[in-house]
């Protein structure tokens, strides 16, 4: 370790919002960088009311030289989770620094020891602390913005992670379909060969496909978070959701998702699938800056009027019904929904590298793989 670099815990609201703040030491040069919320992120580190601490804790670190902020590091645990999935897993987040590898090992080495004695045997990440939210290093895809819940950092922290002997625990993608690059119009909308498939596939099983209602919302919810989980269950390393997480993602994301795209798939009045969307947030969070100052605040409506991205952010097919093109009848659905609303382009996020019915799907769609993240961790 430098010996000029000290570690320290975040103990008083100041160093919070110093902790809060300090991307905009890493990123104030960056045009693709996309602020936090910073009265959310106060709110989630500050007042720790979301779901995912009443089973778990959190320790933040600042790193300092010279008297002066160089880094940040989050460590935490959530013991809910770790029994659905059996582990002693610990997550680190929130990791900035400077370009000095010596600070990101000072914050590392905190991070673990914190873990180590609250009884993990792993840190993994980076996560913001969910899986969901904020997943992995960037190391490819730096000249676009990413889309919401999805992070953006210098190629320079993956490295450290390998100098720091972390194992590459996962790779996963973001995937981007740009409906005004393929010409696709609403007033031909049934042509389009995709729409001629998805017709097909539900003439030939009796596939109907409904758009959640408020009224119904709360019991959807639910329906979405089982198909979901029962549709990841092939896959290792993935555990189901436990509903306190799911409520706690839900509490993020709810303000943004626009029911005309939460769709349910269903054949004879059952659920066989799911795709839900909402309006990407992240460009209007970086024309407001985090809505840092209050006279971002003036920018927000037109902000908002102007956005015209959508992000897929959930997609589940039951096993028996994956080959019958209702995935494809999801997506369509999802496509013409957007058309009507004036949405340009769709971002898929994220698809695990060893997806290997997803990764196929958004090639076969036509969909550009424009992001790639790297999640490390390392075992005690």
């Amino acid at each position: 370790m430098n010996n000029s670099t000290t570690v320290s815990r975040v103990t008083s609201k100041a160093e919070l919002r110093c902790f809060v703040l300090f991307p905009w030491t890493i990123y104030r040069d960056d045009p693709n960088w996309v602020p936090p919320l910073v009265s959310g992120r106060l709110a989630y580190l500050g007042d720790r009311a979301d779901p995912y601490f009443q089973h778990g804790d959190a320790e933040l670190f600042m790193a300092y030289q010279d008297g002066k902020p160089v880094g940040t590091v989050a460590a935490a645990y959530n013991h809910e989770i770790n029994e659905a999935r059996g582990e002693k897993l610990g997550v680190f987040g929130f990791f900035e620094c400077i370009p000095d590898k010596e600070v990101a090992f000072a914050l590392w080495d905190q991070a673990s020891k914190w873990l180590r004695r609250v009884g993990m045997a792993i840190m993994r990440g980076p996560y913001s602390f969910r899986r969901t939210d904020d997943p992995g290093f960037l190391v490819q895809g730096h000249e676009t913005r990413p889309p919401m819940l999805m992070g953006h950092t210098p190629l320079y922290y993956a490295e450290f992670a390998k100098t720091y002997d972390m194992e590459l625990y996962e790779e996963v993608y973001t995937y981007r379909f740009d409906i005004s690059a393929t010409g696709i119009a609403l007033d031909s909308f049934d042509t389009h060969r995709l729409a001629r498939r998805a017709r097909m596939a539900s003439q030939d099983v009796g596939l109907a496909i409904r758009t959640v209602r408020p009224e119904t919302w709360e019991k959807d919810s639910e329906v979405i978070r089982q198909i979901f989980n029962t549709a990841m269950e092939h896959y290792e390393d993935v555990t189901p959701i436990p509903q306190e997480e799911w409520q706690g993602y839900m509490n993020i994301v709810r303000p943004f998702i626009d029911l005309d795209f939460a769709l349910i798939a269903e054949i004879d009045s059952e659920p066989v699938g799911i795709a839900a969307a909402f309006r990407d947030a992240a460009n209007v969070l970086h024309k407001v800056n985090g809505l840092r100052y209050p006279w971002h605040y003036l920018r927000l409506p037109f902000a908002l009027r102007k956005n015209k991205a959508l992000s897929l952010k959930l997609m589940g097919i039951l096993e028996d019904y994956r080959r019958l093109g209702v995935g494809t009848a999801l997506f369509v659905k999802m496509l013409k929904q957007a058309l009507q609303n004036g949405i340009t382009e769709i971002d898929i996020s994220l698809v695990g590298a060893g997806n290997k019915l997803m990764n196929p799907f958004m090639e076969r769609l036509g969909c550009e793989r424009y992001r790639t993240y790297q999640i490390y961790e390392v075992k005690f």
